[in-house]
């Protein structure tokens, strides 16, 4: 099984964050910007600047993983009333935003989970 390293999971962090920044920043230079995609825009642009946040200030997070970790909940929260208000849209789409939805719960989980190791590994490296 692969695990990751800090390096790693940093890279990953920035990537998010690259990929949830770009089409808010499409979307204002195109000046495509409808009620309809407000909310998926707040959601992409509070989940790029977290997650650029962790990328850039990860090793002085991970000694204390908290804030990641509550970090991660929270932007996992936020895509959780995402998928609820596109299951309003209608039930055509359940089976994918369900597969979805639980995607992102495995992802999140596996991110703690990694998160957690990397900083107990680094507190064993210190003692």
């Amino acid at each position: 099984m692969l695990k990751e390293t800090p390096r790693s999971l940093r890279l990953y962090f920035a990537a998010i964050a690259f990929l949830s920044l770009w089409p808010v920043v499409a979307a204002l230079a195109h000046a495509r910007f409808s009620s309809l995609v407000s909310f998926p825009m707040l959601v992409n642009f509070t989940v790029g600047v977290v997650f650029g946040f962790v990328a850039i200030r990860f090793d002085r997070l991970l000694p204390a993983p908290t804030r990641i970790i509550v970090m991660l909940a929270g932007t996992w929260i936020l895509s959780a009333i995402g998928f609820a208000l596109q299951m309003r849209d209608g039930t055509e789409k359940f089976g994918m935003l369900v597969a979805a939805f639980a995607l992102s719960i495995l992802i999140v989980l596996y991110l703690i989970k990694s998160v957690l190791r990397l900083s107990k590994e680094a507190h064993a490296a210190d003692a």
